[in-house]
């Protein structure tokens, strides 16, 4: 058993799933608070998004830089990757956290959980700086695997962690967890999707947001939607981790400080991450039908996603099984209605 999956199975043991009736509880509770009101990467306000935060990061010995994460339950957080870690389009190479990750040892496929965060290495604070917890855990999803060159035109290193803090937090009309994808599905072609995030990139033609009157960063909210990547008529093939957005009015991308952001849908009422923001055109400053974002996708990572950290989601309506349950209704029905006759 290589050290990868040692270091995996330890971590398994020692970090805090949600148990059964935790998680339960959390589909109770998540996607429930939150009605986007502003459109186009103008500031939101502090009722809505509760699910996003700010994910502070120190890699190696400099200050580092911030991400946005989501919530996902009292002590889960989901962000990228990149975000606590250094690699390329193919594969990643280290760890941004002194924590050691031999790729040498490491599987295919193996996901890696970083079981030692130092102190203030990486934390999670909510819009107005307070500290909601730091990390005790970062689960980075197939951290271990290398891209097969050839196999789609677009394609990128898995990019999606989540941060377990050492304490949980607590929830209140600001703090909120969002609810997670099923599979795939829920990010389709077309979805019309609300991007929250910390990153300010107003239009080339248009001002930076107002200075702040107060200590506390602004969370911009773009409308987008799910879309083939296409070039002079070409749709380039993609691959089904990841997903690309488009904005709605051609005016905005995801920019630095967006990265971990959450993408979300309302499923059955519910604001639920199905996406998190992990590319964009933004170094080039494309904007218009040119413009797009790259989005890791939670429902393809749904099932590492409950076995790591207990966020489950019970499976989708068999819509087959339920219109036979109707015929037997119908067949039923129709049979007592005879023998009235």
């Amino acid at each position: 058993m290589n050290l990868i999956v040692i270091i995996c199975l330890i971590a398994l043991v020692e970090s805090r799933k949600l148990t059964t009736e935790e998680n339960e509880k959390r589909l109770e509770v998540c996607g429930l608070t939150g009605k986007p009101k502003v459109f186009n990467g103008r500031p939101t306000k502090s009722s809505e998004a509760p699910w996003s935060v700010m994910v502070m990061t120190k890699k190696g010995d400099e200050e580092g830089g911030f991400c946005t994460g989501t919530i996902l339950s009292p002590r889960h957080i989901l962000s990228a990757t990149h975000c606590a870690a250094t690699g390329d389009e193919n594969e990643w190479t280290h760890t941004d956290v002194k924590f050691p990750s031999p790729k040498e040892k490491c599987g295919e496929h193996d996901n890696l959980i970083v079981t030692e965060v130092a102190a203030s290495r990486v934390h999670v604070s909510s819009r107005n700086l307070t500290l909601l917890g730091r990390a005790k855990y970062l689960h980075m999803f197939q951290f271990c695997r290398v891209v097969n060159k050839g196999e789609y035109e677009v394609q990128y290193a898995d990019d999606i962690m989540i941060i377990e803090l050492a304490d949980d937090i607590e929830y209140s009309e600001n703090v909120q967890p969002a609810c997670t994808a099923r599979d795939t599905i829920d990010n389709e072609i077309g979805t019309q999707l609300d991007f929250f995030g910390y990153g300010d990139n107003p239009p080339a033609d248009m001002p930076k947001s107002p200075p702040r009157t107060r200590n506390e960063i602004l969370l911009l909210h773009h409308k987008t939607y799910v879309s083939h990547m296409v070039k002079d008529g070409y749709q380039f093939s993609m691959d089904s981790r990841i997903f690309a957005t488009k904005s709605v009015k051609m005016n905005t991308i995801a920019c630095p400080g967006d990265s971990g952001g959450g993408a979300i849908r309302k499923i059955d009422g519910r604001n639920t991450v199905v996406g998190v923001a992990m590319r964009g055109s933004c170094e080039k400053m494309v904007r218009g039908r040119d413009g797009f974002e790259i989005h890791a996708s939670v429902g393809y990572n749904h099932d590492n996603i409950c076995e790591s950290t207990g966020i489950c989601n019970p499976p989708r309506p068999d819509s087959s099984q339920f219109m036979s349950w109707m015929l037997v209704f119908i067949v039923v029905f129709i049979g007592v209605l005879w023998q009235e006759k």
